[in-house]
């Protein structure tokens, strides 16, 4: 997916640009010194997988669009994480990822972060995970240079093979270079949830996730809340 949007975006992006140049602000654009020089390096950040500046648009655009549009987009597993792309059956577990506040920065030399989230069911108990259980995982939007983003209409339909789940919600922020860095995760107990759950949950650094993290990262203190809407249900 992340790959569609990065080559959808950057032959946009590419078709537009020389469009303009060749009709509009041609003449214009060619009389700034080292243009051309420019212009290579621009459409270099735009596909490079290390800048990957093409899907930094996508995101930037896309909330824009979508308002132009009036339409709210809602998520689904991909096909690997269900059953075949087919809607689940039984009981599920519909997870709304809305919004976040007053989340830290990715690292030390930077004031905001550019957060999304990663969403998976882990077993309780030290059990062995059974199904989907700890493999699917499920992605929102990124929101770019912001403490408080706002995942609009992200909406996953995640299969209930057992109760004795955990639904983990890692925050991560996107980085452009580099791996991307770990801000902490919030948990829920699926069993506890009676019909719906609807609240801000505050982010935590579950051991199992902190061994990423070390002093030389200069990651700062967990801080920050989530919110989420849960609803257990019926297909």
């Amino acid at each position: 997916m992340d790959d569609d949007k990065q080559w959808l975006t950057y032959w946009i992006v590419f078709g537009v640009w020389n469009l303009l140049e060749a009709h509009l602000i041609g003449p214009l654009l060619r009389s700034i010194p080292f243009y051309g020089f420019l212009k290579v390096l621009g459409f270099a950040w735009l596909y490079h997988s290390q800048t990957r500046g093409a899907e930094m648009l996508y995101e930037l655009a896309r909330p824009h669009v979508l308002a132009l549009m009036q339409v709210e987009l809602k998520y689904v597993p991909p096909k690997d994480a269900g059953d075949g792309g087919d809607a689940p059956k039984g009981d599920v577990l519909i997870a709304k990822v809305l919004s976040g506040r007053d989340l830290p920065a990715g690292h030390k030399d930077t004031e905001t972060c550019s957060p999304y989230c990663v969403l998976k069911l882990l077993p309780q108990g030290g059990r062995k995970a059974v199904g989907l259980e700890g493999s699917a995982a499920y992605k929102t939007s990124t929101c770019f240079r912001t403490a408080d983003p706002l995942w609009t209409g992200a909406q996953f339909v995640i299969p209930l093979e057992r109760d004795d789940v955990t639904l983990d919600v890692a925050i991560m922020d996107k980085n452009n270079i580099g791996n991307d860095h770990y801000l902490g995760s919030v948990r829920v107990d699926i069993s506890a949830i009676d019909g719906s759950f609807r609240d801000w949950v505050k982010l935590e650094d579950p051991d199992a996730m902190a061994t990423w993290r070390s002093l030389d990262d200069g990651v700062k203190d967990v801080v920050g809340e989530v919110q989420l809407d849960l609803e257990r249900k019926t297909m």
